[in-house]
């Protein structure tokens, strides 16, 4: 297990996203991001553990909007209201593109303000989904700290042998850019549009987690089972 010191990335400058937007067709096609574990929705598990390791939290979702918008003002951090959105919709790619569409909704919302006060302070996200509600609470720290040991622009954990590209620490600029080269492409032909592809423009590196049910992430009703063998 990696176990890291203090993030040479400063709170301030790393901004948090919720994915909520799916459609859930593995889970009967409900909202799962509002479906409750423990008393809480699973979405709630997410924002409250990622809501103290960054400066603010949008969350993405196309549905429910204000039922997510009221859970993201509740751990907005007051002084960071105005520099970015509760809530994002799909607005970049069309409709039902996966995971990519809702990172590429904040990145493109970052483009275009880069010059408005306060935004070009940015230098990370941590994106994370909605069905994996026990990110540890030192997860934004070990991405972080790994970034700037390597020449990576992007990282995420691997949990034995698993992948996990949607607990994911991308540096913004070169994110944007790969977005950008994405967007071009798909305009002249159809494009794969899946994180792992889309990784694949970036430096990505991972870095090796253990333990808590990091790897557990809730695709079928019956996988709360299994997050209740893992979950703190």
């Amino acid at each position: 297990m990696t176990t890291l010191s203090s993030t040479p990335i400063a709170k301030q400058k790393i901004a948090g996203l919720v994915l909520a937007g799916g459609r859930s067709r593995r889970f009967g096609s409900i909202d799962k991001g509002l479906q409750l574990w423990r008393g809480l929705p699973l979405t709630e598990h997410v924002v409250r553990r990622l809501a103290p390791q960054v400066s603010k939290v949008t969350i993405s979702c196309n549905n429910n909007l204000q039922s997510y918008q009221q859970l993201s003002k509740k751990y907005r951090h007051p002084y960071y209201t105005q520099h970015q959105p509760l809530i994002l919709r799909d607005s970049v790619l069309p409709a039902d593109n996966g995971p990519l569409s809702g990172i590429f909704a904040l990145l493109d919302w970052y483009d275009k303000r880069t010059n408005h006060e306060g935004l070009n302070t940015l230098s990370h996200i941590m994106v994370c989904s909605c069905d994996s509600p026990v990110i540890p609470l030192g997860l934004v720290n070990d991405l972080a700290k790994h970034l700037d040991q390597t020449d990576s622009s992007a990282a995420y954990p691997i949990v034995d042998g698993d992948h996990i590209r949607l607990l994911l620490l991308l540096e913004v600029e070169t994110a944007i850019q790969a977005m950008r080269q994405t967007l071009d492409e798909f305009c002249e032909s159809p494009a794969n549009l899946s994180v792992k592809h889309w990784l694949k423009r970036l430096i990505t590196s991972t870095v090796p987690l253990s333990g808590g049910g990091i790897g557990v992430n809730i695709n079928y009703p019956s996988d709360f089972a299994k997050l209740e063998q893992h979950g703190p």
